[in-house]
């Protein structure tokens, strides 16, 4: 196979990379991605997940982050195995769904210099601000203007259509590590990976935002 030249690499490597390979590749990737999530603010809680101008400290980033994968694995592996004829290792659902989580690390490089972080900010400042003047409410403390030049605002915006990119990207290579590593095809393959990735989205959502976040919050 010719890396430079395979397109196809890029949305679905899992024909050439699965197994122990694939699992240990796609965890240090997590490491890395939940790393640069905490320095840039960026944060992945759950299966689908971006969120922008999170202050969390570094254990919270990759917590959140390893347990969306394990709820990802936890409900698509036995869902294959009940549509799928052939032999499914776990091994190879985890490894894919793991190395699947890599767009995670462009998202978190996305975030150097804080730009899409002080848009979001100040969005939700201003919006925040407006809301005032209808409902009573006390403003966050931490959400203030930030002055933000012209070219901030036009590369802040920029950036976060990237972050967004790096989703579907990642749904993509989720659809793929799913597909190859239960071997199904067709509609059965996308009707029962849209179904899963709903329910595990629910599930991640919920343990983090209910459960997780509230003990590591607990616990500072």
């Amino acid at each position: 196979m010719n890396w430079r030249r395979d397109k196809a690499i890029w949305y679905n490597p899992f024909e050439y990379l699965a197994g122990y390979k694939a699992l240990l590749i796609g965890l240090g990737l997590m490491v890395l991605a939940s790393l640069a999530g905490t320095l840039t603010q960026i944060w992945f809680p759950g299966a689908l997940d971006l969120k922008v101008a999170y202050e969390g400290s570094y254990g919270a980033h990759l917590v959140t982050s390893v347990l969306s994968w394990l709820i990802v694995v936890a409900v698509l592996y036995p869902l294959a195995r009940g549509l799928s004829s052939s032999k499914i290792r776990l091994v190879d659902m985890a490894g894919t769904l793991a190395l699947a989580r890599a767009p995670q690390l462009v998202a978190g490089l996305s975030g150097i210099g804080g730009l899409s972080s002080k848009a979001v900010n100040n969005w939700l400042y201003h919006i925040t601000e407006e809301l005032q003047g209808a409902i009573p409410m006390d403003l966050p403390g931490r959400l203030s203007p930030v002055e933000m030049q012209g070219w901030e605002w036009f590369l802040a915006i920029n950036l976060l259509g990237l972050q967004l990119l790096t989703i579907v990207w990642m749904t993509a290579l989720m659809y793929h590590a799913y597909r190859v590593s239960a071997n199904l095809k067709g509609t059965r393959a996308g009707v029962s990976f849209v179904v899963g990735m709903l329910i595990a989205e629910a599930l991640s959502v919920f343990a983090i935002l209910r459960l997780i976040v509230p003990l590591l919050q607990a616990g500072s």
